[in-house]
């Protein structure tokens, strides 16, 4: 090809470009907080969660059109005192959704006037520094379809060095995994700019070859009974 003819196919690829093959995205970081109430005091643990989202334009494929979300972090570890953690992970208690979605299911009150995506993440952007509980819901499909609470799992190791003791553990009754007066006090959503947080494989017993801990919490039917390393750490996608 000669160099005018090279020219022209890139004067080409950049008009495409420019009528519509661009992909628009935005990025959110947040900082998830988890605060539980213990005879010694107020306990938290919080991590700072980061998400991409792009939207594909309309003449895809239905299957490829529309907005896609990725995110990147890691679990909230709260240290309890005498060797006990509460992880709260990067999927929620129902298991249908992730920790892509906590700001919406946060800020969900002030966003549902706005049916973009990405515009819903420039307008939590704005909302910098602000914390807000997550009390939002998601429909369950089970039987009927049932609200319940959208919040991250909550778990712990019965024995940090086995990956096998990992264990589910209810936000209303903390007490019966991590003794009397141990109470969940809130979780929330944080809009920032800190960095992401890294480091939680330090506080991780050793997971098979799969990434697996070898669960069989399973308490009800949407959930797998299997949690992996990507529960507690994701990278950039999902």
């Amino acid at each position: 090809m000669t160099r005018r003819g090279l020219l022209g196919l890139l004067a080409v690829v950049a008009s495409l470009w420019g009528c519509g093959l661009s992909r628009p995205s935005e990025e959110l970081r947040y900082r998830l907080s988890v605060e539980v109430d213990t005879p010694q005091g107020l306990k938290i643990g919080s991590s700072v969660i980061e998400v991409r989202g792009v939207k594909n334009q309309d003449w895809l494929t239905p299957e490829a059109r529309g907005h896609r979300f990725s995110f990147r972090g890691e679990a909230v570890a709260v240290d309890l005192g005498g060797g006990r953690t509460l992880f709260a992970l990067l999927k929620s208690e129902s298991g249908l959704s992730d920790a892509g979605e906590y700001p919406w299911f946060a800020f969900g009150k002030r966003l549902a006037g706005t049916r973009d995506e990405l515009q819903k993440m420039r307008m939590m952007r704005g909302w910098k520094g602000e914390t807000v509980a997550m009390t939002g819901t998601e429909e369950l499909r089970n039987n009927g379809i049932h609200q319940v609470p959208a919040r991250p799992l909550l778990v712990r190791f019965r024995d940090i060095r086995d990956p096998k003791s990992v264990e589910r553990v209810d936000p209303a009754n903390l007490a019966v995994g991590f003794g009397a007066g141990v109470l969940l006090k809130r979780i929330t959503v944080e809009v920032t700019d800190d960095p992401v947080t890294t480091g939680i494989e330090k506080r991780l017993p050793t997971y098979d070859a799969k990434g697996f801990f070898n669960w069989d919490g399973r308490s009800n039917p949407n959930d797998d009974g299997i949690l992996g390393i990507w529960d507690f750490v994701r990278g950039a996608s999902k």
